[in-house]
């Protein structure tokens, strides 16, 4: 009898014990059906995100792109404009390699300025016919800081570079000329320099500034550094001759424009049979 009772018992704790257990699982998957449709949501948004996000690498790498070839052109063009004015600046100095520029002469209204020329001339002992020598003379106006007004600076442009270099070496022979040694009444400094562009005249004005700054005894602008070039011309016989003269002439033209500071020498076989060559001082 009690065998019998403890198997009862024992069935029945089993099955109570099956049922509470399919109870509690019951329970988890409904939790767990539950939590399927959030994930299903989030699942979903993670997809759009994600396609979001390769979408803007696509357009940031493509503007990464569009950015590195808009910085070569910009590099470009930054080195094509510090060329070209770099260019500018060496033909603007080019253009004045003939000038004197006279600093320091007082102004006055009708002023004969080839009389000065000639003033200046006499005073250094330099033989000049303003006639064949002078291109022309004029004043320049000048930007200034000064509260008190200067005069104008005098530009003087010769024919020839050999002349312009001869009187500017015979005025800078004068020390302390004045404007009184000009027969004016005041004694302001006379000086006579190269004509030079604003950013040469920057450079000499910060290299004497640094001299000076230094104590350097003295500062100068060392020789520029000419080269010989050596062409070989050949003139055929007419009809092409005229053709081959213009030719070589344009050619020498833009080298020369380019390579002011050198000297050339042109040899050849010219078939110019009634050539007369003059022998002239200076030539």
């Amino acid at each position: 009898m009690q065998v019998k009772i403890t198997e009862t018992l024992e069935t029945m704790i089993k099955k109570i014990i099956k049922e509470l257990f399919n109870e509690v699982l019951r329970d988890f998957h409904q939790q767990i059906a539950g939590l399927q449709e959030p994930m299903t949501w989030f699942n979903e948004k993670f997809e759009e995100i994600k396609l979001s996000v390769n979408a803007h690498n696509t357009k940031i790498e493509s503007l990464q792109t569009d950015n590195n070839s808009l910085k070569s052109e910009c590099l470009e063009l930054k080195k094509e404009l510090c060329s070209l004015i770099k260019e500018n600046d060496s033909k603007d100095q080019w253009v004045r390699r003939s000038n004197i520029e006279i600093v320091g002469i007082p102004e006055k209204k009708n002023e004969n300025l080839l009389d000065l020329v000639n003033k200046l001339a006499k005073c250094c002992g330099y033989n000049i016919n303003p006639s064949l020598d002078l291109n022309f003379v004029t004043r320049v106006a000048v930007k200034t800081t000064n509260e008190h007004k200067t005069p104008k600076p005098n530009v003087i442009k010769l024919q020839a570079r050999y002349k312009k270099d001869e009187f500017l070496y015979a005025l800078r022979k004068i020390k302390d000329l004045t404007a009184s040694d000009l027969s004016f009444t005041c004694d302001n400094k006379v000086y006579a320099n190269d004509h030079l562009t604003t950013k040469n005249k920057y450079l000499l004005r910060r290299a004497k500034q640094l001299a000076k700054e230094n104590n350097y005894t003295m500062c100068w602008v060392p020789p520029v550094l000419k080269f010989l070039k050596i062409y070989c011309a050949y003139f055929p016989h007419s009809p092409e001759k005229l053709d081959a003269q213009l030719g070589l002439f344009e050619f020498l033209s833009n080298i020369t424009m380019n390579n002011s500071n050198d000297r050339y020498l042109i040899l050849g076989d010219f078939n110019i049979s009634n050539a007369r060559w003059d022998k002239t001082p200076n030539h």
